[in-house]
């Protein structure tokens, strides 16, 4: 289902393609506590399954990944070069059609930096 009207992830590329500073901050809330993220990159990505192509559990499959992620030089795509994730820290994906391709993805990643239980 495309989410144009804005439901689920639709609106994350309106949000993050401008200047993202204002939006840094993502918080997940879980059943047992909640996790704090910042975000890093939100970027036009391939439509690539992320979670099929690539095995982040292996550090060079890790890095060729946010290696790919920081090449990035199209217009919207917003890159913290000082934040880039290392292949020990977990990240979180948020993933989106591309408004106005069909054959691309909008993600937006985050790095966690704080995680609390209840």
């Amino acid at each position: 289902r495309r989410m144009e009207d804005g439901s689920m992830f639709g609106s994350l590329q309106e949000k993050y393609s401008g200047a993202f500073e204002d939006l840094r901050e993502i918080r997940l809330y879980l059943p047992d506590g909640t996790n704090e993220y910042t975000v890093v990159a939100a970027v036009p990505f391939s439509n690539t399954h992320i979670m099929y192509s690539y095995n982040f559990r292996l550090s060079r499959i890790y890095e060729a990944f946010f290696d790919e992620v920081y090449a990035t030089r199209r217009p919207g795509a917003q890159l913290d070069s000082e934040m880039r994730p290392e292949s020990d820290e977990k990240v979180l994906i948020l993933s989106t059609g591309l408004r106005g391709d069909v054959t691309q993805r909008y993600l937006v990643i985050a790095k966690i930096n704080r995680t609390e239980t209840n």
